[in-house]
């Protein structure tokens, strides 16, 4: 049996001293870890949006893991990094998701384009920034203002085999990390006689 004790963070704490030099993605990359080392947890899983800046955030990160395993060599945290092209929400917009979940087509919302190439100006009610065309789609399907539980629903409904297909980009890369990096921990024994078992 496998399971999950998740933390969900509102407000990450400051860990990182203003006069290291560290900022931005690799700054809050390496508070995460340091907070998840210190609860002993088994991994961190940590997503940020690139916003256009995809490459830049990505170094950040990769920046904030090495200062994190140079400063606790011996963690054993599984640390898995996804940069969202361009949002998360983006990761949200395919067409199985869609159909899925609220029974339309991406088309019917947003230009022609794969989900992780929408981009647009956040503020354009009729343009193409995720976060638009997700508040579009809901509203044509009648459900509101998109919250948590939608967002949720759009996550669950399609495979990630079938998500990274569609969102090669950088869901695919995710997905590889979640993979090779925290699967190999989820492999299950055998129960003796009378335990329950666990993995």
């Amino acid at each position: 049996m496998v399971a999950f004790d998740r933390h969900r963070i509102v407000s990450l704490p400051r860990l990182v001293k203003r006069g290291e030099g560290l900022k931005g993605p690799a700054r809050r990359l390496l508070d995460a870890a340091l907070f998840a080392e210190a609860r002993d947890c088994d991994a961190l899983v940590y997503v940020q949006d690139a916003d256009n800046r995809g490459s830049a955030i990505r170094a950040g990160l990769e920046d904030g893991e090495v200062r994190f395993r140079e400063r606790h060599p011996d963690s054993s945290l599984r640390i898995v990094l996804g940069v969202a092209t361009q949002t998360i929400e983006g990761w949200l917009l395919t067409d199985g998701s869609l159909r899925t979940t609220l029974g339309i087509d991406r088309n019917d919302v947003a230009s022609p384009i794969a989900p992780e190439d929408l981009w647009g100006a956040k503020g354009d009610a009729n343009g193409d920034h995720p976060t638009q065309v997700l508040r579009r789609a809901a509203e044509k399907a009648r459900r509101g203002k998109p919250g948590v539980s939608l967002l949720v629903e759009l996550a669950g409904a399609q495979d990630p085999v079938d998500r990274a297909v569609e969102c090669p980009q950088s869901f695919g890369p995710f997905r590889d990390q979640l993979r090779d990096r925290i699967l190999p921990a989820l492999v299950c024994s055998e129960p003796a006689d009378g335990d329950s078992g666990s993995a």
